[in-house]
């Protein structure tokens, strides 16, 4: 994948959310493959965010695959794996929610469906390696450097 970088989409949202990271590979055979890292401003538990998430899915007809709690630097996550269509196109999510108390930290890893299966070990690796040094909670302005940490290799 290539270099990590700062979209010009990342600034905050009305919402509250932002994307301060985003990694990308070349579109290969029409293929896409790409890693986004989102901070949310929310105050959640895992339950409610996995039952907005899939309630979100099913409203533009995604399909979750797959769910699996887990625990990052102590904080309550949550793994979803699901598919679904945009724009006439197949893709493939695997994501990793990360809970804190003020914040959801959402890494989305994203394949067109044929690329999938090639990048899922890839896709895995990388939130496994995700972690929130919850000594440095995200601003109001979103990550910064420090705050959150993980690869993404290609």
């Amino acid at each position: 994948m290539d270099s990590p970088s700062a979209p010009p989409a990342s600034r905050s949202s009305p919402r509250g959310s932002r994307r301060p990271w985003r990694c990308s590979s070349p579109p290969t055979d029409g293929d896409t493959i790409n890693v986004n890292v989102i901070v949310n401003r929310a105050s959640t538990t895992r339950a409610d965010w996995v039952a907005r998430s899939k309630k979100e899915f099913g409203e533009v007809g995604f399909t979750t695959i797959a769910e699996r709690n887990l625990s990052v630097n102590g904080w309550d996550a949550v793994e979803i794996e699901y598919s679904g269509a945009l724009e006439g196109n197949d893709f493939h999510w695997l994501s990793l929610s990360v809970i804190t108390n003020d914040r959801v930290y959402l890494v989305t890893c994203t394949a067109s469906a044929p690329a999938y299966a090639a990048a899922e070990k890839e896709f895995r690796a990388c939130l496994q390696s995700f972690a929130v040094d919850a000594a440095k909670p995200a601003s109001a302005l979103g990550a910064r450097a420090g705050e959150v940490s993980g690869s993404a290799r290609r």
